[in-house]
């Protein structure tokens, strides 16, 4: 086992806002996955790997500072799983809370098919058993398509399905919609004082409705380091963070 501290990931989020009850924490999402790629917009470049900028193996493990504060807990890929003979690696749960207090419970878990990096977020649990909390479905989407080039861009939707624990609140669909784009390759970055070369900028911009009406727009920029992973990621819009990576070990 290889051992590299002092280094950083960020862990690419998400936002949910619900106009009934609470803005939820982007860590703290859950959807159903429609059209979790989505098609290529100007994608070009073929479906050719270009390296690892993720790396995946049991017990690897990835430990952020979040707006300069060390996170409790890392994240730890603790189950490997076949589905449908691709390979998703699952990481430990997460239990962000959300800004009214809430506490929320979900899962992640990241694939790789020929350069294109998929994140998949179980059902997520916020604020059991209390009037403002709820149930929402999963969802899958691609944080990442390391075989294209500056510029060009992909497109997807996913929706998820909202249950609310208060009874007279009637569950709703909200839908997004997010477009990835590549801002830059072959870059080097500092974070907190490592250097990392062969880095990937890339942009997600998200745009949420419910009924068709807008809610909420959210923007992350995330730095991928080959043979690495995420060292560094921005989160504007319903909530705003820096993530960056401190510390990691690779198998």
């Amino acid at each position: 086992m290889k051992k590299l501290s002092f280094l950083a990931l960020a862990v690419f989020a998400l936002s949910f806002y619900s106009c009934n009850v609470e803005p939820v924490d982007p860590a703290a999402l859950a959807n159903a996955a429609n059209n979790p790629g989505g098609g290529g917009n100007g994608g070009g470049g073929g479906n050719g790997s270009t390296g690892d900028y993720y790396p995946a193996a049991l017990n690897n493990q990835w430990r952020y500072k979040t707006n300069g504060v060390l996170d409790a807990d890392p994240m730890k890929i603790v189950q490997v799983v076949n589905t449908g003979g691709v390979t998703v690696f699952k990481f430990n749960p997460q239990n962000p809370t959300t800004s009214l207090g809430n506490t929320s419970s979900t899962t992640l878990s990241l694939k790789k098919i020929n350069g294109d990096y998929i994140y998949i977020v179980d059902g997520t649990t916020v604020g059991a058993g209390t009037p403002t909390g709820y149930t929402a479905t999963g969802f899958e989407y691609t944080i990442l398509k390391d075989y294209l080039n500056v510029g060009q861009t992909w497109t997807g939707t996913y929706s998820q399905v909202i249950n609310y624990n208060d009874p007279n609140f009637p569950d709703i669909t909200q839908v997004a919609n997010y477009t990835g784009e590549i801002l830059g390759k072959d870059l080097t970055i500092t974070v907190n004082g490592q250097t990392y070369p062969n880095v990937i900028h890339m942009k997600l911009s998200q745009e949420y409705t419910i009924l068709g009406m807008p809610i909420g727009a959210t923007e992350t920029e995330v730095w991928y380091a080959k043979n690495v992973g995420p060292v560094k990621s921005e989160l504007l819009g319903l909530t705003s963070y820096t993530k960056e990576l401190d510390s990691y070990i690779l198998n």
